[in-house]
């Protein structure tokens, strides 16, 4: 189908007796038969280019995350997206640009789709236009074109078409994707570019500089990126020292300990639902890589300086976040497990080489690395004096129970992650307990089948970890 165009006729209320109305994409053009004048009138909000049957499809689709670093696109990474939504309905969203992936998509990778149709939507009222809305729920695929993150923060988180996004993540489990700016916010945390563009030696000067203006938990909502942060174009220019910058302003406003994942221009990362992000690029053609990124889980990592106008300071012993590196190629073969961000990091990785990073007064640094190696500190309830726990059920169904024992009067905080590390349960607030017998239920109604960490920690820094299956 080519541009959107119904012709239908009206009356106009003037000294002409009939005019002729033409939609065609934004803008409702009003010819009139009278004096030959014409009128222009901005009926639509949005431009719409399509390609393919344009009837609704419903196919059965694999969920998947794709991330592109915001050059080509890599054809191999692309047609296993395509693949996952099985003869679907693509979809293009974007706030600049024009149809660019119509052919592409359709017939230039020779994966068969039904349709593709690429959508620009610049304001809030396209956003939530019923038919934008509509078309976007309607797909077997979601693709987020590059452009400005700001302008897809700003027009359109909150919006009719942030919860149609949401619906196909969460509810039809399509694949979703985007490059550059669109790899930018699919993370639960992002940079809004709201400042604009953030340069590393400028914000690692001044981590507090306006350019740096994180969002979170607000706009995509994917538990495949929970607690992760992404960064494209990673090597035009070098982006290592901002997204640092990113990570540990995070933590030093929010007391949380993000991950990231970055790729170099030519580089796509593939994420399925068993947490294996493969990497694709033009490797070893090009020097392209993914990186993923996490705190250091052992020794003394905190900032040494992270306050407003004075150089970004993180070293301790110069291992404070821990990288793993995958140089891209189209093989299919590397990958990293994203259950390696959690707080059990025992799962194979291929292909790539562990990095150190750390800032010295606004410097950037690397050097090769150990693997990291951290796990839970699984404490003996038996020779612990503060803590005497039964948990039960184990396997538990929607409840779980914690009868304790306490010894002397404490402030006790419990929390639930599963075994990627993502919290499902935690009390923010610490319970005081006084000495004796307690009996304490836990609701977990949204925590699905697995295997999951209870930790309970006391105010005198003990703590017991408790494994829980989940049936």
């Amino acid at each position: 189908m080519e541009s959107y165009i119904v012709l239908l006729y009206t009356n106009i209320i003037s000294s002409c007796s009939l005019a002729k109305i033409y939609i065609i994409k934004k803008w409702l053009l009003i010819f009139s038969i009278c004096y030959f004048n014409i009128l222009v009138v901005n009926a639509q909000t949005y431009t719409l280019w399509s390609r393919g049957n344009p009837t609704d499809t419903v196919t059965a689709t694999t969920p998947c995350t794709l991330l592109m670093g915001g050059a080509t696109e890599d054809d191999q990474a692309m047609k296993k997206f395509l693949q996952y939504a099985n003869h679907g309905d693509i979809v293009v969203i974007r706030t600049s640009g024009s149809d660019g992936y119509n052919n592409y998509l359709y017939s230039d990778l020779g994966i068969q789709v039904h349709s593709v149709q690429t959508l620009l939507i610049t304001t809030v009222a396209a956003a939530n236009d019923s038919f934008v809305v509509q078309t976007v729920r309607n797909a077997e695929a979601l693709w987020i074109a590059g452009g400005d993150q700001w302008t897809y923060v700003n027009n359109w988180k909150g919006t009719a078409l942030n919860s149609a996004i949401n619906h196909l993540i969460n509810v039809r489990h399509v694949p979703i994707g985007g490059t550059s700016a669109g790899m930018a916010i699919m993370g639960e945390y992002y940079n809004s570019a709201q400042g604009g563009s953030a340069v590393s030696s400028t914000v690692l000067a001044n981590p507090y500089h306006s350019t740096v203006t994180i969002g979170n938990s607000d706009f995509i909502n994917n538990n495949l990126m929970l607690n992760t942060i992404t960064d494209s174009h990673f090597d035009n220019p070098d982006r290592r020292g901002r997204l640092m910058t990113f990570i540990a302003r995070t933590w030093k406003d929010k007391g949380v300990k993000i991950n990231g994942i970055a790729c170099d221009e030519y580089t796509s990362v593939f994420i399925d639902t068993n947490y294996k992000a493969t990497v694709y690029g033009g490797g070893p053609s090009y020097d392209d890589n993914a990186y993923f990124v996490r705190v250091d889980c052992e020794g003394n990592n905190s900032i040494e300086n992270c306050v407003s106008g004075s150089p970004l300071n993180w070293k301790q012993d110069s291992s404070v976040v821990k990288v793993y590196k995958i140089q891209s190629d189209s093989s299919g073969t590397q990958f990293f497990d994203l259950r390696n961000f959690g707080a059990s990091p025992t799962y194979l990785n291929n292909g790539g080489v562990w990095l150190n990073w750390w800032i010295s007064n606004g410097s950037f640094n690397s050097a090769n690395g150990n693997p990291i190696s951290c796990t839970p500190n699984l404490l003996n309830e038996t020779n612990e004096n503060d803590f005497d726990v039964i948990v039960s059920p184990n396997p538990m169904n929607d409840q779980v129970y914690l009868d304790l024992n306490l010894e002397f009067d404490q402030k006790v905080n419990i929390s639930i992650t599963d075994i990627s590390g993502h919290v499902v349960y935690d009390r923010q607030e610490p319970i005081y307990l006084i000495a004796g017998k307690h009996h304490l239920s836990i609701q977990l109604n949204h925590a699905t089948q697995g295997v999951y960490f209870m930790k309970i920690q006391n105010n005198s820094g003990k703590k017991l970890v408790k494994k829980l299956i989940r049936s």
